[in-house]
């Protein structure tokens, strides 16, 4: 057979290290017998054609040498070329890729011929010449092929030197271009990684300068962008002996001017994921057609941006806002989230539960508000925020809000109005009764609403319990003394196990004339809201009177164990069990989660009343209790965070951050113990690995501001949680900041270990300031401080960040010889974790030398110990990298099956960042298994879940197979690649999880939804 009839594949990748992949074979450094053969072939690939004269060919590779011995070495490295590119090929017969003749070295041009140089040139040309909506998308795909300089391990080479200048102001131009778009689009922050890569390579380039200035502005990151301004301004002074141009100087000036004014420049469109979604009522809502229909009626005209839902405690406004919004969801092209505030206590918090409650990223490059803005100033979305009345200084973020996002409707439960301009006061009035006279008939009392409610319950705790004609009179009664209050008529209902309708009327009829008239500041309801609740108090025995005001100190909800704990030293375990049940009983109290285990609440009404009931002291002696067990509970909580149950303790934690907020809440008004410091900082990895991290450093920076506490050790340690929360919030100045006062701190205290925390900490931050040289001072000097402290603790991990930076910088032998030394270390301490964590990073070494079977076995053995210790971030982290390196060696059934369990792991537990990652490495293994459409499909996908959940877009570099979307293309065509793509894009999370797990993707139906729904946000390690 002719070589013209065989179909085969070469693929060079040029732009950054050298790697060449022939049909199924990646070619590793060590199978290049000569260094001639490699030098030949990347002449050729760099050549317009791929033809040299002969002549050419020899005075470029072999300068120095006669023209005998040069043409011997040409003849050698021919021949070694043909090796490595056709090891098959027997002698004598013609090449399929290389044409030899006496005047001229040709590399043969073929369909299965690839070279990321011309596809980057090819793309940059398609970009520019496409319409201009598609500018920018190809303008990406472009700059995605580009890893870095042409062959940078090849610095020496001249030849090469004109083709990699060409390529490098291709480059430039191409991110200038895409900044430009890119900012006219509203999205800044784009283009600003690939700029910032710019200006480490060249910081006196005062274009690019300029260009991430007004990105990094735009996005309101001033600070960021006057950073940027003063590294360059220094730069051109130390090297070049000059000062920036009048340009570049104007906009700093104009920039610094911002500092004091209003955001002008245009935020970045964010996308967002409601994920507090609308609780699912325990019961059917009973009566209140009319107000749903004038709610609605309400919500839907054009004009009515806000609508307040006002009432006393326990008229039904929660349960009334939570049937509409049910209704109206599917009439919302974003959507409703429901936001509770009753558990916030203060009102700076509640811009950062909205944000949680639309799965916004949190993130210290926006401001709290300006992240919302950006996020809902495109969008038609219910906002649902229940329970305003606490937090009323909050109301003028609101309007804000609604200004700056004309698709947003508002709609607010309080106990009074907002006293806003947009503002539509609802007035919710009670159930309807029967008034005198009365019906004499049971089928009369069945129109009222009241009456309907109070059979509705009734007959949940006594089944048998009916309406007759001889009880209608009486049950009308009393729903009409109750004023039809909801919440009050529950409560009468609740005991009628134990009491007639006449008993309970005659005891009612009591109450109010004891308690006639109440408190003279509340409106009428109120009153007579705080008498059903006070007659049902009454009619507990003491000991239960006195366990329903005890347990209001509870916030949210709590368990038996809980209640135990904190009453401790009022009642003993068992009553206070048996006690806590004959409330539930009695609607008191009620279950709130049997998921994990019985949960108990009181509604806030109640809650409130039974604070009311406390005296001064008892209640000042439960808070302290309350906050002592909640200390504990962080105590016990925080070495288990590290360990193989974290998942575990993290929900126990996330089921009782109601009680947290009210105990750090209380300590912080006792300023001269250190409780509050200490709960917030223990909490550290609780804020982080859950998302709270605007909210935990919220805590810990009040705490340090507000407590007076002498203990230095406890600051130190304060300090380090906030200043690790800023880091992972971006705000990398404040992080600095807190790590060197807790430096300063532990010189004076002679606290080793701390200084070493603060040096490990300083090392982290300096490297992701781009600060290369400062982040190795640091950490080296960490290192030398533990090992003369013997810190077996910090030691280890100080060498890792070190090995880390080491391969950072392309330093493999450096990261490895520290990485082995951290694993010897980790496993003579019997760390099991940290061993895992050191064979990872193990097996990325490997994998950045070519050595695919050493990166499988480390990771293998990696994968053995997570799964033991039962830690589903890091099985989910070793899978994807896995699979990647499995891909390499082109067992792709076992690549997709690996990929697959970490994609079921990934969704399983949240693990958002993760997900995305392996969507996309499945979607490029598609394109290798043959199936370009599935993987246009998921391509799109994963744009969908990235804009839909608030993360990063994975880098195509990390990809299991390079250039995957590219090929799909290619085999596809634009046009049915553009379909496929746009077909995924539309796709909920769950369908494109379904497509990426199914063996038949046609099986999958991907009928697009009306909105796509995600999973909440989480993090992955």
């Amino acid at each position: 057979m002719d070589a013209a009839e065989v179909v085969f594949s070469l693929r060079a990748h040029m732009l950054g290290s050298f790697r060449l992949v022939v049909d199924d074979r990646t070619i590793p450094d060590r199978a290049w017998p000569r260094r001639a053969a490699r030098s030949l072939l990347l002449l050729l690939l760099v050549t317009p054609g791929r033809r040299l004269p002969r002549d050419r060919v020899l005075d470029l590779l072999w300068p120095d040498a006669t023209p005998g011995s040069a043409e011997q070495s040409l003849r050698k490295a021919v021949h070694a070329l043909r090796r490595v590119l056709e090891p098959e090929l027997r002698s004598g017969r013609a090449s399929a890729w290389l044409e030899v003749g006496a005047e001229s070295i040709a590399l043969l041009d073929h369909a299965g011929l690839w070279i990321d140089t011309e596809a980057f040139e090819a793309n940059l040309a398609s970009a520019r010449s496409a319409p201009a909506h598609a500018t920018r998308s190809g303008l990406r795909d472009a700059l995605a092929l580009y890893g870095d300089d042409l062959l940078v391990d090849d610095p020496y080479t001249e030849w090469l030197d004109a083709p990699r200048d060409r390529l490098r102001v291709q480059y430039r131009r191409a991110v200038l271009d895409l900044a430009a778009l890119d900012l006219q689009a509203g999205e800044p922050l784009a283009t600003v990684p690939i700029l910032e890569r710019l200006l480490h390579q060249d910081a006196t380039d005062e274009v690019a300068l300029r260009t991430v200035m007004q990105s990094l502005a735009a996005a309101g990151r001033r600070d960021d962008a006057m950073r940027w301004f003063r590294r360059g301004r220094d730069t051109l002074r130390d090297e070049l002996d000059t000062e920036p141009e009048e340009e570049t100087q104007r906009l700093a000036d104009e920039i610094e001017a911002l500092a004091t004014a209003p955001v002008s420049l245009p935020l970045a469109r964010i996308a967002i994921r409601p994920n507090a979604r609308v609780p699912a009522p325990p019961n059917r809502l009973i009566g209140r057609v009319r107000e749903i229909e004038r709610l609605q009626d309400l919500l839907f005209t054009p004009d009515t941006r806000m609508v307040t839902l006002t009432g006393p405690g326990g008229v039904g406004k929660t349960r009334l806002a939570q049937e509409v919004a049910r209704h109206v969801a599917d009439d919302v092209d974003d959507g409703v989230c429901f936001v509770p505030l009753a558990p916030l206590g203060d009102h700076s918090l509640v811009f950062p539960a909205i944000a949680r409650a639309l799965g916004l990223p949190e993130s210290g490059r926006l401001l709290v508000e300006e992240t919302i803005q950006a996020a809902l100033q495109h969008r038609e979305l219910l906002l649902v925020l229940d329970n305003f009345e606490h937090v009323l200084d909050a109301a003028p973020q609101i309007a804000t809000l609604l200004d700056g996002a004309a698709g947003l409707k508002v709609l607010v439960t309080s106990r009074e109005p907002l006293q806003l301009r947009a503002e539509h006061e609802m007035a919710l009035d009670a159930l309807s009764v029967p008034r005198s006279p009365q019906p004499k008939s049971s089928r009369g009392m069945l129109r009222y609403e009241s009456v309907q409610l109070f059979l509705h319950r009734a007959h949940a705790v006594w089944p048998s319990f009916v309406l007759t004609d001889d009880n209608a009179v009486t049950i009308a009664t009393i729903c009409q003394r109750l004023d039809g209050l909801p919440l009050a008529i529950e409560l009468a209902a609740a005991q009628v196990r134990a009491m007639s309708p006449e008993e309970l009327l005659a005891g009612l009829s009591d109450r109010f004339a004891l308690l006639a008239g109440g408190y003279r500041d509340l409106p009428a309801r109120q009153q007579t809201l705080r008498d059903a609740i006070g007659w049902s108090h009454d009619l507990l025995s003491p000991p239960l009177q006195t366990l329903f005001r005890q347990l209001a100190v509870f916030a949210g909800s709590f368990t038996g164990d809980a209640a135990a704990s904190v009453l401790a030293s009022t009642a003993d375990s068992a009553s206070i069990h048996e006690g806590i049940e004959a409330l539930v009983v009695r609607s008191l109290l009620q279950r709130a989660d049997e998921s994990s285990g019985a949960r108990y609440t009181m509604l806030e009404s109640i809650r409130e009343y039974g604070l009311e009931l406390l005296a001064k002291a008892e209640e000042e002696t439960l808070r302290a209790s309350h906050a002592a067990w909640a200390m504990a509970l962080a105590d016990e909580a925080a070495p288990q965070l590290m360990e193989s149950g974290a998942v575990v303790w993290l929900d126990r934690l996330e089921a009782e951050l109601d009680n947290v907020r009210a105990a750090l809440e209380w300590s912080l008004g006792r300023i001269e113990t250190d409780t509050a410091i200490r709960l917030a900082s223990e909490l550290r990895r609780f804020w982080f690995v859950r998302g709270y991290l605007v909210e935990g450093r919220h805590w810990i920076e009040r705490a340090l501001a507000e407590s007076r506490t002498t203990d230095l050790a406890t600051r130190v340690k304060a300090l380090f949680a906030a200043g690790e929360l800023s880091f992972f919030l971006e705000d990398l100045t404040r992080a600095r900041s807190c790590a060197e006062e807790g430096l300063t701190i532990c010189r004076t205290l002679g606290d080793t270990r701390g200084m070493a925390d603060a040096l490990l900490g300083l090392g982290h931050i300096a490297r992701q300031f781009g600060e290369l040289d400062e982040a190795d001072a640091y950490l080296a000097e960490g290192i030398a401080l533990a090992r003369s402290t013997h810190d077996a603790w910090n030691l280890p991990l100080l060498e890792e960040a070190l090995g880390t930076l080491r391969l950072h910088r392309g330093d493999l032998d450096g990261a490895e010889a520290l990485f082995i030394r951290t694993l010897r270390a980790h496993q003579l301490a019997g760390n099991s974790r940290g061993e895992a964590a050191i064979l990872s990073s193990l097996a990325e070494v490997a994998r950045e030398r070519g050595d695919t079977e050493s990166a499988i076995a480390l990771l293998e053995d990696s994968l053995v110990i997570v799964r033991r210790l039962r830690d589903a971030y890091a099985v989910a982290a070793d899978l994807y990298s896995l699979g990647v390196v499995i891909t390499h060696v082109g067992d792709y059934s076992r690549a997709e099956a690996t990929l697959r369990e970490s994609l079921t792991v990934s969704r399983e537990h949240r693990l958002d960042a993760n997900v995305a990652g392996v969507l996309r490495a499945l979607a490029s293994l598609a394109t290798a298994m043959g199936n370009p459409e599935r993987a246009a499909r998921l391509y799109g996908a994963v744009e969908a879940f990235c804009d839909t959940v608030g993360v990063a877009y994975p880098d195509p570099s990390d990809d299991v197979i390079a250039d995957g979307e590219l090929t799909a293309r290619a085999v596809l065509g634009d046009a049915a690649f553009a379909a496929a793509r746009a077909q995924g894009r539309g796709w909920s999370t769950d369908q494109a999880v379904a497509e990426a797990l199914a063996d038949d993707a046609q099986a999958i139906d991907t009928t697009p939804p009306v909105r796509a729904r995600a999973a909440s946000r989480s993090i992955l390690r």
